[in-house]
């Protein structure tokens, strides 16, 4: 008795109610193989998909596509070609991540494919690009050309590592897109002297820098954005009250709203108000919240009190040191802060790293010692402007 052949299982071939409820289980990289076998399963893939939250080309080297679902690392699937043959097409399943591994002669390319298919099934517009300048000049410029192609008029996120500020000055002149967040960790400023930037237009409305140096700070100034984030910057107390003082005569920066920036040295409230006329604001009404990113996400705090500069134009700014941060909007105002807002002659320039009150927070109600700090909260410095 011979053995019975199996047959193929002809999904096409299902009720339209029954073909539904099979592919909704379906997962990501399921649905897109399906896509690949002719123009009809393409067709009802893309009829069948749902909206995702993000799509993007990740060079990680080997290249990556995330296509995500939410804002959470189990929301993301990561569809990563590889050049080792004799691997399998297979999936990489747990709690937090989801890898679609798969042979490719040229995984570059096939991730620009896979990228474009995705588009395509799902409906949605490139999310964000993450580039190396290990890759190679011509990686980098052959995705900004790329993105500057699509027809999709912005797009979300823009981030490049690189070795020098040179590859990040190239980035500025060759990107013609506008993006909603620039991003960059500069491995090593000291360049020889480049060239001014011409940048015609505000093309960018968030820049996130990490390692910005002195010798770059003139980036802060450069590109007209609405938020600034610099997170390790090297930047002095001193630059600050030059920056401040270029906010206040309407030099730079006309569209900015909020500007976090850790420095180089412990906050210096008198350096950096030198020379600034300032009105203080009172802990116990002035309360704004802020976002800290951690290695594992983010939390929300809020900064009480802070200093007020006029700028010419009629907008204040109010500067807020993070060693005034508090858990919630309702924690109590410690007593301390009270006194020192009072007193017209006071301000907080304690910069003592060692000092008992710049190692622990204010207790927070229920606590009788405050929360152990790390230093960057005394590097940390927030100016909102409304």
């Amino acid at each position: 008795m011979g053995i019975p052949t199996q047959r193929p299982f002809l999904i096409l071939k299902l009720p339209l109610l029954i073909f539904d409820v099979v592919t909704k289980k379906w997962n990501p990289f399921e649905l897109y193989n399906f896509s690949k076998v002719s123009t009809k399963t393409k067709s009802l893939a893309k009829s069948i998909s749902r909206k995702p939250f993000s799509l993007s080309l990740i060079d990680w080297a080997p290249f990556e596509v995330w296509l995500e679902f939410g804002t959470k690392d189990s929301d993301r699937w990561m569809f990563q070609p590889t050049s080792i043959q004799s691997e399998d097409e297979y999936l990489i399943e747990n709690q937090i991540h989801r890898h679609f591994r798969f042979y490719a002669a040229n995984p570059f390319e096939k991730s620009l494919e896979v990228l474009e298919q995705l588009m395509d099934i799902f409906n949605t517009p490139l999310y964000g690009l993450t580039l190396k300048s290990k890759s190679g000049r011509n990686v980098v410029d052959y995705l900004l050309r790329y993105a500057n192609d699509l027809p999709q008029t912005s797009y979300q996120k823009l981030h490049l590592s690189c070795l020098k500020l040179e590859d990040f000055h190239h980035l500025l002149e060759t990107n013609k897109k506008k993006v909603d967040t620039l991003s960059a960790f500069i491995c090593n400023a000291e360049d020889p002297k480049l060239k001014p930037l011409s940048l015609s237009c505000q093309l960018y409305n968030k820049l996130k820098i990490s390692n910005l140096r002195m010798e770059s700070s003139y980036l802060l100034t450069a590109l007209d954005v609405i938020e600034v984030e610099l997170n390790e910057s090297k930047l002095s107390n001193q630059y600050l009250n030059s920056f401040l003082k270029s906010l206040i005569a309407g030099q730079s920066n006309s569209r900015l709203k909020k500007a976090f920036i850790r420095t180089h040295d412990v906050v210096n409230l008198r350096e950096i108000l030198n020379g600034i006329p300032f009105v203080k604001r009172d802990p116990r009404t002035t309360k704004r919240s802020i976002e800290i990113e951690y290695f594992l996400g983010k939390e929300l705090s809020w900064i009480f009190g802070g200093y007020d500069i006029q700028f010419n134009d009629g907008r204040t700014a109010t500067l807020q040191w993070h060693k005034f941060l508090r858990e919630s909007e309702n924690s109590t105002v410690p007593l301390r802060w009270i006194q020192k807002y009072e007193d017209v002659n006071e301000m907080e320039d304690n910069v003592d790293p060692g000092a008992h009150e710049n190692q622990y927070h204010e207790p927070e109600d229920g606590e009788d010692t405050g929360r152990f700090t790390c230093s960057s909260y005394l590097k940390s410095l927030t100016i909102s402007v409304w």
